[in-house]
């Protein structure tokens, strides 16, 4: 999010270079970064703002695609909302079983 990466897994130089601007120039001073995010993570609106920022930058823009293909996710659902949602294994069981069916 700090980079805002159009794209999951696909960062552009000037998206790093905007990631170096906020966390710094160095390893050191991106580990020491860790701890304060996680704090803003457990803030609602900062749990918001990332799944809608995820939702956004996992979808296949290059092909013009506004969706996620299930198997990831399931995998953002459980990154993003563990501990959070209680039928959340239940729910990713069927949407994979759902998928695998064919309906």
């Amino acid at each position: 999010m700090l980079m805002n990466c159009k794209q999951l897994g696909d960062v552009q130089q000037e998206e790093f270079l905007k990631g170096c601007e906020v966390c710094g120039d160095s390893m050191d001073k991106w580990k020491s970064q860790i701890s304060q995010l996680r704090k803003q993570m457990q803030q609602p609106d900062q749990q918001k703002k990332m799944y809608l920022y995820v939702f956004n930058a996992a979808q296949d823009h290059k092909h013009g695609k506004k969706n996620v293909a299930v198997e990831d996710a399931c995998a953002y659902w459980q990154m993003l909302s563990k501990g959070k949602c209680s039928y959340l294994t239940a729910w990713c069981d069927f949407m994979t079983k759902r998928l695998e069916s064919g309906k």
